[in-house]
């Protein structure tokens, strides 16, 4: 039953008036019916009574009467028979005859007749009938004639006649005797029995008549009895047994929960409000069975005689109360209100209600008592009391606002009120609101009470009720105003003030004024823990201790009591323990327990149950019953911020308080899923000692630094900011409510708690970094986000800033802390918290070793691969675009990287190492060759950071694959580019001629024909573009890369560049254009820089918090430029096993579809003898001379010199790489000796100098190579020297086919061979011995002899040198036109440059060189625009000093035991 409305309760009374006066009625008109009809009877009663008296006494006296007139009537018969007889005698002589005759005779005898009659008079009517009889006889009239006439006749009946009077004479003599005698008592007895026979009868009548009252009295009551059951009836109609006992109970129900707080989550029996009116019954009821009839109905209701009606506020409909002041007691006015109120308090559920207090002239300090209660609890009262006439307007039209969208978005048509709705919608949260105007009208215009009439028409509908407390004031009566308020007034229920009394219709209110001061704090204090508790915005009641008090039943409560039984055994155990790898986030974070008051939980169904298990503890003792002990903890759906109070006084203690928070968050949550941030301006750093080793180990935790000044700060609170904007908008948005339950439904990519830790506070700060931090404080907690602010009120703070206004916004979103008498105290309810012991350093020391541990497992453990794959594999299309799955993002969606689409064709990757950027890069290649056929995808893959990242995809048979470059060099990544280009151009080819496409989606559409995509991963992308090591391929590379980037889309062929770091792209020949046009932006592990580069100053703070992660957190942008935002995601991991098993597949899957990859590995160089047997190259003499240098670092067939006539081929080998330079040369005489049509000539400095490295493979080369020979000495070099000038004279003359190899190697050991290069003169008559030239004899006769032989002198001058330096620099300057060719070698630059730059310069004589671990100066002199600085021990660079140059793998060069056995095998 819904509760009875005021309205109701005085149509009750209404009721009750009417009934009284009908039931009075009815009542007074039966007693009338019963008055008169008992007079009449009583009338009746006495006429009888009278008339029997009157007949008594008419008896009496008639028998009295009747006694003497007998005596009389017979003495009077006597004396007239006596008188007839002397008549008869004197005349009738016959008589006298007779009469003589028989006077004798009968004298005496008396009539038979009269014997048996007992009555007197009887006898004496009979006699005198008789006596009549006689008379008439003998009666004057007939007597003569008789006597003269009948004499004879009747003479005989005559005698007889005469003996009958004579009898009759005796007869009444003797009865008149007899009666004179007799009839005096016989009268008496008569009258004593008529008197007797009265007396029965008066008895008798009185009984009937008593009886007739009695039934007279019966009938009245019976008719009162049914008079009373039909008031009854009429009573029941009016309060019926239930609505008595449910005002009843309502009344009781209230009176119990009028002081409590209203835990439940609706307002009980929707009641409001409730005050009282007494109905005095005997005042208004003058019949006393009315009245004891309403009194017994309402027995439980009545109150001092009076019947107490509830006088309510309801939640259905209620009017506004319109309170009339009658300017008399304005504290009585203030004291209603204050019971309004607080009855408003108590009935709504906590946190379902606010006061909006207008107090326009008192200026809020009509609401004085509960001033506390605001400042507690601002937003109780909506945050501010209103005073202004601007605020009071903005008020109204806020609540007008607020009514309009209830009644048009959920009433409607369907609904009565805002309950009924709530009622089918369980989850809309109704929120109560109380308006109290005090001293209105005052800051009401006209457009305010418009709005005001609007809110009494349809608040109450909508939860918003009004009290008004109406100050009369002398008004233009015509005034629009006046007319605004009567409605006002119509509108409401009018309670007229007098003193300190309220009237409502008539009668006196009666109301509960509220609490006192100390009992008001009690309850406040209980409603706060509460409002917390539901609010979730703090610690002291949380929703876990909340439920104690709201178990409807015992076994809902001993089901709570065990979980949190269980809750604080697990604290104490798990507490300074490293949570378990695969442990999940909880739920709440244990810090402690809190000492409650027991009696905070005296409304719970178990209060006696709690005490006895949770009471004050002494070890495992309880020693009081007065305190309840219960764990300390925070809900991490909820608010967690906590404000310490942290003079210097007792810093220490708080900071410990600190470092116990931060030591159970890491005890408790998942590890690596708590960060820390600490700001710390005072101490710097020091604030936090215990946890120095701790961030040093693992500084991630701690994040980027500890920060200190006051620039520092406010960036990083901005920061935060930011990220909880993130958040908010990109991980919550409509679907989470908090980053608990993202992370619960998003496991794999579980976003880290923050704890934000501010020591010293305000230090360090001014008012922005304070308004940001309230901003945190306020929106923080449901994105993980917690904060611990240490206040220190001895900081100082900007004398031009206000800290008072900004903590008190601080406090409305903390918990406050204090330390007082060596404990913790929980404010402000004084409530003393336990924490447990503090770990020691040797304890800490062992957590922060294990949680290490346990990081490092964490970190390295990936996302699973098949999370991303499709259940049909191999079935995706590529003509549209690239849509390669790599990972998880939120809700556990996947993510893909699309490529192909819109502006994004093209993607760059960076990612810091340790990163996790090589597991995206395997994940997009197993991903892309798991979802796409060979004939949709093809994959171009270079790694140019020297390692083998992608090797193992040599291990299969794989037909996407098209290059695989393991460790690719700059040279060999230029080459790739320019086959893409030409891919391209085959592609456009294709398109023209297939009818004019312009891009691969619509070629393959149209023509059917397959067309795979070209996806180009280029792992540490910089090293190709790099102009330090090689301008002209940077050059070139970046031109090459350019075209593919702006042409490539159309085509299909798509770029995906990686980098460790992004730093040194602008150093790189790639100019900006290009890298904006990789639009696609992918970002793991990097630092500041790198995520602006990567993601431009918009998303660049967005993307550093979401890298925050373990192994392979990453973030991606489909477009940088756009505003798409960034896209977090955890990258899918694919380890070796599964590598191998899904390579195997792909290979058996795609086992009869051509392969062609290319493999170029870096690292790996080729046997000179391996390379011989796999191309089968054998001894020959065949011209030119092929040279089988090694492996170019491009796309080309293996590299050799083709030694030839055409132009020189002289070879300079510098580099300070021993082994290298002795590679190359062993390796350019294996293939020089093997040519039959060539002969080798060395000159090794080495052996020179008696260091035999090469002795061995000399050997070799000699025992099975008639055509090599060896300078042992000086002497043979410059036997060798003379010998090959003499076969240059000697070819000049014929046209021999031969090649000769000098092969001139170490030279810096060479002395000799220095000199002659210089020009020094070395005389060949020193070192051999040489024919004398014959000087021809002169003939005299002739005479031009003398002229010829000059001129033959000249001629042999120029052709036969006598100086082997002279003759070395002639073969080295014109010995290539006939086949001879200089080989020389140099560990030494210098060596080079002064022997063979300065002086003869022959070095301009070598434009094939090779060079390699020199300095890039020294480099540059050699060969322009190249750096060996980086280039890897197994490369060199080659030029042949004309166009080409670029750098290659020379083979390995066989060792002697090998030479031996090729050589062998040869012959």
């Amino acid at each position: 039953m819904n509760a009875i409305t005021q309205s109701e309760i005085f149509a009750l009374i209404s009721e009750i008036n009417a009934f009284a006066d009908n039931s009075e009625t009815l009542i007074n008109n039966s007693r009338s019916a019963y008055e008169k009809n008992k007079q009449v009877l009583l009338n009746r009663h006495n006429s009888s009574l009278s008339q029997l008296e009157k007949t008594y006494k008419s008896n009496c006296d008639a028998i009295s009467r009747k006694s003497k007139k007998t005596i009389q009537e017979a003495q009077q018969m006597l004396t007239d028979i006596d008188t007839l007889d002397a008549r008869l005698s004197q005349v009738d002589k016959y008589y006298r005859k007779t009469k003589e005759k028989k006077e004798a005779e009968l004298s005496g005898k008396t009539s038979d007749q009269y014997q048996n009659v007992n009555d007197y008079f009887s006898i004496l009517e009979k006699i005198k009938e008789d006596y009549a009889a006689i008379s008439k006889k003998y009666s004057e009239d007939i007597l003569p004639a008789l006597i003269n006439g009948l004499n004879y006749f009747f003479s005989s009946k005559r005698k007889k006649d005469y003996e009958a009077l004579i009898i009759l004479r005796n007869t009444l003599k003797s009865f008149e005797q007899e009666i004179e005698d007799v009839l005096p008592s016989l009268t008496t007895e008569e009258l004593a029995q008529q008197k007797k026979s009265y007396f029965a009868n008066r008895a008798t009548l009185l009984d009937n008549n008593n009886r007739e009252l009695a039934n007279l009295e019966e009938n009245y009551r019976t008719c009162l009895d049914n008079i009373a059951d039909k008031i009854c009836a009429s009573l029941d109609e009016i309060l019926p047994d239930v609505l008595v006992d449910f005002l009843h109970g309502q009344i009781t129900e209230h009176s119990k929960l009028r002081d409590k707080v209203n835990t439940n989550h609706q307002i009980e029996d929707g009641i409001l409000y409730m005050c009282y009116v007494d109905y005095p019954v005997d005042f208004f009821v003058q019949s006393s069975i009315v009245s004891s009839l309403i009194k017994e109905k309402c027995a439980s209701l009545l109150v001092e005689g009076s019947i107490r009606l509830p006088i309510t506020l309801t939640i259905q409909n209620a009017p506004s109360w319109f309170v009339v002041s009658d300017n008399s007691n304005n504290s009585a006015l203030q004291a209603f209100s204050h019971a309004a109120m607080f009855s408003f308090l108590s009935a709504c559920p906590v946190a379902k209600l606010a006061f909006s207090i207008v107090d326009p002239e008192n200026r809020g300090n009509s609401v004085a008592p509960y001033f506390d209660a605001k400042k507690k609890l601002p937003e109780l009262f909506s945050e501010q009391i209103i005073i202004e006439r601007e605020h009071i307007l903005e008020k109204i039209n806020l609540l007008n606002t607020k009514i309009e969208d209830i009644l048009q978005d959920k009433l409607g048509t369907r609904f009565d009120t805002i309950y009924d709705y709530a009622k089918e919608t369980p989850s809309y949260d109704i929120n109560s609101e109380l308006l109290v105007l005090y001293d209105f009208p005052k800051g009401f215009d006209e457009q305010g009470l418009a709005g005001l009439r609007n809110i009494l028409r349809n608040g109450s509908k909508c939860g918003i009720y009004t009290l008004i407390f109406y100050t009369p004031t002398a008004v233009n009566e015509r005034d629009e105003f006046v007319q605004n308020l009567k409605t006002i007034e119509s509108l409401s229920v009018v309670i007229k003030q007098q003193g300190e009394n309220f009237i409502m219709r008539g009668m006196p209110l009666i109301y509960i004024p509220m609490p006192d001061k100390v009992n008001f704090a009690k309850f406040f204090s209980k409603y706060m823990l509460i409002f917390e508790g539901i609010k979730i915005r703090g610690i002291a009641f949380s929703p876990l201790i909340k439920k104690l008090v709201d178990a409807e039943n015992m076994d809902e409560l001993e089901q709570h009591i065990k979980f949190i039984g269980q809750m604080m055994n697990s604290y104490q155990q798990e507490y300074a323990h490293v949570p378990k790898i695969d442990s999940k986030f909880p739920q709440n974070v244990t810090l402690g327990e809190v000492s409650y008051p027991s009696d905070i939980f005296s409304d719970s169904i178990g209060y006696d149950r709690i005490r006895k298990v949770f009471g004050e503890k002494n070890g495992d003792n309880i020693v009081s019953l007065e305190h309840i002990e219960l764990p300390l903890s925070f809900d991490l759906r909820n608010s967690f911020n906590v404000l310490l109070n942290a003079p210097e006084s007792n810093s220490s203690a708080i900071r410990v308080f600190t470092h116990h928070v931060m030591w159970s968050m890491l005890s408790f949550l998942p590890v690596t899923k708590v960060n820390f941030c600490i700001i710390d301006s005072e101490q710097r750093g020091n604030s936090i000692l215990p946890f120095l080793d701790f961030r040093k180990r693992l500084p991630e935790i701690f994040g980027e630094k500890i920060y200190t000044s006051q620039d520092m700060i406010y960036e990083k609170l901005q920061a935060i900011n930011a990220q909880i904007d993130d958040f908010i908008l990109n991980k919550l948005g409509t679907k989470y409510r908090d980053l608990l339950e993202y992370n619960l439904n998003t496991p794999n990519r579980a976003e880290p708690i923050t704890l934000l830790v501010i020591y010293d506070f305000p230090g360090g700060m001014d008012g922005r970094c304070i308004d940001t931090l309230i901003n945190i404080l306020r929106n923080g907690s449901k994105c993980g986000i917690y904060t611990l602010i240490c206040h220190n009120p001895g900081v100082t703070f900007s004398r031009y800033e206000s800290i008072e206004d900004r903590m008190e916004q601080i406090s409305k979103y903390c918990v406050s802390i204090d330390y007082k008498d060596n404990q913790y105290i929980l404010l402000p309810y004084n409530l003393p918290i336990k924490l447990p012991q503090m770990m020691d350093t040797k304890t800490s020391d062992i957590f922060t070793d294990r949680y290490f541990k346990s990081a490092e497992v964490i970190k390295n453990k990936g996302l699973s691969f098949t999370d991303i794959l499709d259940t049909k594999l191999f079935s995706r299309d590529s003509a549209h675009v690239l849509d390669i799955p790599i990972g998880l993002g939120d809700e556990d969606a996947v993510i893909s990287l699309r490529l192909g689409e819109g502006t994004s064709h093209h993607g760059l990757i960076g990612g810091g190492t340790g990163g996790g950027k090589s597991t995206l890069l395997h994940t997009i290649i197993m991903s892309s060759m798991l979802h796409y056929s060979p004939d949709q995808l093809h994959l171009y893959m270079m790694d140019f950071k020297g390692g083998t990242e992608f090797k193992i995809y040599e291990s299969e048979r794989l037909p996407h694959i098209q290059l695989l470059a393991l460790d690719a060099m700059q040279e060999f990544g230029e080459s790739i580019l320019q086959n893409l280009i030409e891919e391209m151009e085959n592609r456009s080819n294709a398109f023209k001629n297939a009818g004019g496409y312009t891009k691969i989606e619509d070629y393959v559409r149209g023509t059917g024909n397959p067309m795979p995509r070209i996806l180009v991963i280029m792992d540490e992308f910089q090293i190709l573009l790099d102009d330090s090591t090689n301008r002209k391929v940077a050059m070139r590379s970046a031109n090459h890369a350019k075209r593919i980037v702006t042409e490539g889309r159309a085509y299909g062929v798509n770029l995906l560049m990686a980098t460790q770091s992004t730093n040194i792209i602008s150093t790189l020949t790639l100019d900006r254009g290009t890298i904006e046009q990789m639009r696609v932006r992918i970002g793991l592990k990097c630092g500041e820089d790198d995520a602006r580069y990567l993601f431009s100053d918009r998303y660049e703070r967005d993307a550093l918090d979401k890298m925050v992660g373990p192994k392979g957190t990453a973030v991606m942008n489909p477009d940088y430029t756009e505003q798409y935002g960034n896209t977090g995601l955890r990258v899918a991991f694919c380890d070796n096993e599964s590598k191998a098993k899904y390579l195997k597949q792909i290979s058996e899957t795609f086992a009869n579809e051509p392969c062609t990859t290319q493999i170029f590995e870096g690292s790996r160089t080729e046997q000179l003898l391996d390379y011989f047997s796999n191309h089968g190259i054998k001894q020959t003499n065949d011209l030119p001379v092929h040279i089988h240098m090694g492996n170019t670092i491009k796309v080309a067939d293996p590299f050799e010199i083709i030694v030839d006539r055409k132009r020189k081929h002289n070879l300079l080998v510098c580099g300070s790489n021993e082994r290298m330079a002795n590679n190359i040369v062993n390796e350019y005489m294996v293939s020089a000796a093997i040519n039959t049509s060539t002969s080798i000539y060395c000159i090794d400095g080495d052996s020179l100098v008696g260091d035999d490295v090469s002795g061995d493979f000399y050997n070799v080369l000699q025992s099975h190579c008639s055509n090599f020979y060896l300078a042992t000495s000086r002497t043979d070099i410059v036997q060798f020297i003379h010998d090959i000038y003499e076969i240059y004279s000697a070819r000049k003359k014929s046209n021999e086919s031969g090649i000769i190899f000098i092969i001139i190697k170490n030279l810096q050991f060479l002395d000799i061979i220095k000199s002659m290069l210089k020009g020094e003169t070395v005389e060949e008559s020193e070192y051999i011995e040489t024919e004398d030239d014959s000087t021809p004899a002169v003939d005299n006769s002739d005479p031009f002899a003398s002229l010829n032989n000059f001129i033959s002198s000249r001629s042999n001058s120029s052709n036969n040198l006598s100086n082997s330096n002279e003759k070395l620099l002639k073969l080295i300057e014109d010995g290539s036109g006939f086949g001879i060719h200089f080989v020389i070698s140099s560990l030494e630059y210098q060596t080079v440059k002064d022997c063979m730059h300065y002086g003869e310069n022959s070095l301009a004589k070598f434009p094939e060189r090779i060079i390699f671990s020199l300095n890039d100066n020294d480099a540059d002199n050699l060969v322009e625009n190249v750096s060996v600085t980086g280039l890897r021990d197994n490369t060199v660079y080659f030029t042949d000093g004309v166009k080409d140059t670029y750098q290659m793998k020379p083979y390995i060069a066989p060792t002697a035991m090998e030479l031996e056995h090729f050589l062998s095998s040869l012959n």
